[in-house]
């Protein structure tokens, strides 16, 4: 955040910093920021927040930020298609930069939407977690980071706990810089089938359905075996999915769930959920 705030001030533009959530500093008194003050850039970590209190409250999302250029994500990571999910409603171009408080930005993203590293500063290197060696070219692992200029405080082979996924080929766009896609915390993997996923595999397949608003929760459970005493490595999740109120359907939620099912097996259960602040997950992925 830090970096942003100092970034945007060198280069001319006038910032509002905007607390995460309290009684002074609600997302409704964000959205009344905002459009007061006509920003043309949005940096946050839940633009599906905003998007959806503005259709509850029967707003046009494009009219109310009509003022908006990009959007620039942080915090939290997104795959493709939650990208696309966000420019469509928006009406403008997304990027997403993956940063650490003990980095600061580590990438930026092309005009083709990928994250490329900023490798003048830092070496990212994808290893297997459980043994500590290198992974080929668009082989999933963790995330460790070396600094190669900095003077204060260096870090050589920093372990993220962040799952990532490093390609080397050349990028549409032409850049030779390796290309990093990040999917969240080793700690949030859970097993189904024999793959281990995490809930931002689940929210690529939630948001190919336009009618999600993107904001769900994820419940997992271990799968019991035939005697229902011993506990299985599996996991059974209930996914609560926030949709427009006027397309909650019994045919809707058959379409997820048979989509989820194809990608993570059959202990899937989908339960569409309206939006509103006393629903679950309406504030959380």
């Amino acid at each position: 955040g830090i970096c942003f705030d100092m970034s945007a001030r060198q280069n001319g533009a006038a910032v509002i910093n905007l607390d995460s959530g309290s009684l002074l500093s609600s997302p409704r008194k964000h959205v009344e920021i905002i459009t007061a003050l006509k920003a043309s850039v949005l940096i946050c970590s839940q633009p599906f927040l905003y998007s959806t209190l503005l259709t509850l409250d029967g707003h046009d999302v494009r009219n109310v930020f009509s003022s908006l250029r990009a959007i620039q994500l942080c915090g939290l990571a997104s795959l493709p298609k939650t990208k696309k999910k966000i420019a469509k409603i928006f009406g403008v171009p997304v990027f997403d930069t993956y940063g650490l408080s003990e980095f600061g930005a580590t990438t930026f993203t092309c005009q083709q939407g990928h994250m490329h590293v900023h490798e003048d500063d830092f070496l990212i290197e994808i290893i297997d977690p459980r043994t500590g060696d290198n992974v080929e070219s668009g082989v999933g692992g963790e995330i460790v980071i070396t600094t190669l200029n900095r003077q204060g405080s260096p870090k050589v082979r920093y372990r993220t706990a962040d799952f990532g996924i490093l390609e080397y080929e050349t990028c549409s766009c032409g850049r030779h810089s390796p290309r990093l896609t990040v999917k969240g915390r080793l700690r949030d993997a859970a097993q189904f089938g024999p793959r281990f996923r995490l809930p931002i595999d689940f929210e690529e397949v939630i948001n190919e359905f336009p009618e999600t608003t993107g904001l769900y929760r994820l419940y997992y459970k271990p799968l019991e075996n035939s005697d229902a005493t011993v506990l299985s490595m599996e996991n059974v999740v209930q996914a609560k999915v926030v949709v427009d109120s006027d397309n909650i359907s019994d045919e809707l939620k058959q379409r997820i769930e048979s989509r989820l099912h194809e990608e993570f097996g059959p202990y899937v259960t989908v339960e569409l959920v309206k939006p509103g602040n006393s629903t679950p997950g309406l504030f959380n992925q």
